[in-house]
Formats: C-alpha cells, sequence, structure tokens
C-alpha cells in the first residue's frame, strides 16, 4: 500500500502527516540515528515494516519505526497507583503506556525506591550501565529513577519495533537473549509477571 503524505521535520522527530487506514502515525525515528534530512513523498507499509521513496521511485530508507499516535477510550486512561504522577508524565514523554511501567517496577522493586540487588537498583531495577546511558543522577530517587528507566524502556520499544516482550527481555537480561528459541526460566518468568501485573493493573 502507497499514500501521499507531508514529511516534516522538528526538533525531536522526523514527523508526516496523513492517513493510513484511517490512523494517523507520527514521531518517526529512522534507522535510530535521530533527525534525517530527505525528500520523500510515497510510503509503503507492511505490518511495521514501513519504507520511504522519493519522487523518481527509488527507496531511500530501509527501516523507519513509528507508534500510533491515535488514542482510544482505553489508552486515555491514567495510572492512579503508587508515583502515579511520575509514570504519567513520563508515559506521554516517552510514549509509553504507563500500565506497563507500573508493572515494570512491581515487578523490579514493588514500589521500594531503595530496592537493590547485585545488578539492579531502584524502582525500575536500573542496571549500571543504564544509570550510565541515560544519564541518571540518582538511581535511588524516584523521579530521576522512572525518568530514567522510562527513556530507555521506550528506546527498546523503538528497536523491537513496538514488540512489548522483547522489551521486557532486553531490558531484564540485554539485547543478547532476544530472539532466541530458548530463554532462561527467570527470564520467561519475569516476562510473564510484567504482563500478569499489567493486565491486572489496566482492568482495575
Amino acid at each position: 500500500m502507497k499514500t501521499k503524505l507531508e514529511i516534516t521535520e522538528n526538533e525531536n522527530a522526523v514527523v508526516f502527516s496523513g492517513e493510513i487506514g484511517n490512523m494517523q502515525y507520527n514521531s518517526l525515528t529512522v534507522n535510530g540515528d535521530g533527525i534525517v534530512k530527505f525528500k520523500a513523498d510515497t510510503i509503503f507499509i507492511n505490518g511495521n515494516e514501513v519504507k520511504l521513496f522519493d519522487d523518481e521511485g527509488r527507496q531511500r530508507y530501509e527501516s523507519i519505526v513509528f507508534r500510533s499516535t491515535v488514542e482510544d477510550e482505553d489508552s486515555k486512561k491514567e495510572y492512579r497507583g503508587e508515583y502515579k504522577d511520575i509514570i504519567n508524565t513520563n508515559a506521554k514523554i516517552y510514549n509509553v503506556d504507563p500500565f506497563l511501567i507500573a508493572a515494570i517496577i512491581k515487578v523490579e522493586s514493588n514500589f521500594e525506591p531503595t530496592a537493590r540487588s547485585v545488578v539492579s537498583k531502584g524502582l525500575m531495577g536500573l542496571a549500571s550501565s543504564t544509570v550510565k546511558s541515560q544519564e541518571v543522577e540518582d538511581a535511588y530517587n524516584p523521579i530521576d529513577n522512572i525518568i530514567g528507566g522510562t527513556k530507555y524502556f521506550s528506546k527498546l520499544l523503538d528497536k523491537y519495533k513496538g514488540d512489548v516482550n522483547k522489551a521486557l527481555i532486553a531490558y531484564n537480561a540485554g539485547d543478547k537473549h532476544v530472539g532466541r528459541d530458548t530463554l532462561p526460566i527467570e527470564i520467561t518468568n519475569y516476562v510473564s509477571k510484567v504482563n500478569e501485573f499489567y493486565r491486572t493493573c489496566k482492568s482495575n
């Protein structure tokens, strides 16, 4: 399917306006490189794979990750539990379901901001590498921790084209485990627990 779209750029993303199957999309990341200058007016979509073509029909970019910005009544629900203000605010900033953030916090720390293990710190169980890469000032400060964890998980969702389970595997155990036929039981249990709490939390 090819659709004519108007493509623009802003400070944070490449954005196009138009409708595809009655759905509107924006906030595109091109090949994970951020803002990219290009001239293109035709787009081909097959599931989550998006291809851009220039005026002469030449394909310009192989993969563009996008997320729908069309909200239904269910997606407008805000999380009402512990740390709701921080969670809902960063969910909107980084385009992550607030109930999913809450579910990760539940499994990682049971909402205890001083929780720690050999490999994780604070509410969202941040690894030392995540603390560094996301420039988290204080991993045991709820605001800093949730900002860093949500920002990092948002990047994983982009990387894995919106596949929540793959993003959870990478968040919990690293990218090297994503796509493997078999996973250690602790990883599968982690993903199951997050999904279970997510469903329970969102249905309440």
